[in-house]
């Protein structure tokens, strides 16, 4: 049996989607990252959900929700979330490596983030 397995940048991702829209609609929040969890919990029937990323070296697939982009890679029977990032992201940079994933690189999205939300957006870790 198939199991969805998230990375621990996707779950931080999760997370700081759920904060920045929490700080103005909590509601909205759930709905939000409840949705996104619900869409990717989907592969587990239908595993070639998506489109397969233009990009990658890798097997790597994107499923769409609203404005966001799940990505997604199936190793033998396991798929593995690898980030959901906002439609407006430049999600190419981290699908090819160009941005490590170790934690201390989250400034980097941090920035990204906030050229996007606004400069007097928060991070909460």
């Amino acid at each position: 049996m198939a199991r969805l397995i998230w990375t621990n940048e996707s779950k931080r991702w999760l997370g700081d989607i759920y904060d920045y829209i929490a700080l103005d609609n909590p509601d909205a929040a759930v709905s939000v990252v409840s949705g996104i969890y619900e869409r990717a919990q989907s592969l587990l029937h239908f595993p070639g959900s998506g489109y397969r990323w233009h990009s990658s070296s890798k097997e790597v697939r994107v499923l769409l929700f609203g404005h966001y982009r799940i990505a997604y890679a199936i190793e033998a029977t396991d798929i593995i979330v690898i980030g959901v990032f906002h439609g407006a992201l430049a999600i190419e940079r981290y699908l090819t490596g160009e941005y490590p994933t170790q934690l201390r690189d989250v400034a980097r999205t941090v920035s990204h983030y906030r050229a996007f939300f606004g400069a007097s957006s928060e991070y909460r870790q």
